[in-house]
C-alpha cells in the first residue's frame, strides 16, 4: 500500500499506515487504491517516454489529469518529458522550474543537452544538402549520418538521409532510413514501396 503524507481532504499530517485522518476522521483506504493507481499511470508513461511511443504516453497523461494535482511535482516531471519530446525547449523549461530541486536541476541539464543536439543537427542537415546539391554525395551521407545520431526523431534529416543514401547505393543503409521514417510515420509518398525495388539480398539482411 502506497504511503500517504497527508489527508487529501483536509491536509492533516498522518502517520505510517493510518487507516483514518486523525483530523477530520475522513476514510483513507479510497485514496490509497487512487494513490496507487496514479503511482502506476506514471510509471507506465514514463515507461513509454523511454521507448519513444511518444502518443501512447500523452494518452497516459492525459487520463492522469484526473488523479493527479497539476501542483504536484511528478506532473510537472512527466509534462516536462512530453514537452521535451516534442522538441518544445520553452514550455520544457517553464514546467521544469516547478519540480522539485534535484528533478529540476536534471530536467534543465537535459533540456540544454537536447537544444544544443538540435543546433549540431540541424547544421550537418545544412552542410549535407550543400555537398549533396553539388554532387559530394559521400561527404552528405557522412554529414546525415553524424545529424541522426543528433536527432534521431528529425523526419526531414531522414527523408534527405534515404535520398543521399540511394544515390550512394548504399541499400543497407536505406532499410535503417525507412524503419526511421516509418516510426516517424514520414515516409515520402514516392518511396512506399521502395523496399520491392532493393536488392533481394539486402532485403533478406533487412
Amino acid at each position: 500500500m502506497h504511503q500517504l503524507d497527508a489527508c487529501p481532504l483536509c491536509r492533516t499530517l498522518l502517520t505510517e499506515g493510518a487507516k483514518t485522518c486523525p483530523g477530520c476522521g475522513a476514510d483513507l483506504s479510497p485514496y490509497y487504491n487512487l494513490e496507487e493507481l496514479r503511482t502506476r499511470y506514471l510509471s507506465f508513461a514514463r515507461e513509454l517516454l523511454s521507448r519513444g511511443e511518444l502518443e501512447q504516453a500523452r494518452g497516459i497523461f492525459e487520463g492522469i489529469t484526473q488523479l493527479i494535482s497539476t501542483d504536484d511535482p511528478a506532473w510537472h516531471e512527466l509534462a516536462t518529458r512530453l514537452a521535451l519530446a516534442d522538441g518544445d525547449f520553452a514550455v520544457a523549461e517553464e514546467l521544469a522550474d516547478k519540480c522539485a530541486g534535484q528533478v529540476a536541476k536534471q530536467l534543465h541539464e537535459e533540456i540544454n543537452v537536447q537544444r544544443a543536439n538540435r543546433i549540431a543537427a540541424r547544421e550537418l542537415y545544412n552542410y549535407g544538402l550543400t555537398a549533396a546539391r553539388s554532387g559530394a554525395f559521400a561527404c552528405a551521407a557522412e554529414q546525415l549520418a553524424r545529424a541522426v545520431v543528433l536527432e534521431p526523431d528529425d523526419a526531414a534529416i531522414w527523408q534527405l538521409k534515404l535520398k543521399v543514401d540511394l544515390k550512394q547505393q548504399d541499400f543497407t543503409r536505406c532499410y535503417e532510413d525507412l524503419h526511421a521514417l516509418d516510426r516517424l510515420t514520414a515516409r515520402p509518398v514516392e518511396y512506399h514501396r521502395l523496399e520491392e525495388l532493393l536488392p533481394p539480398l539486402v532485403q533478406a539482411k533487412g
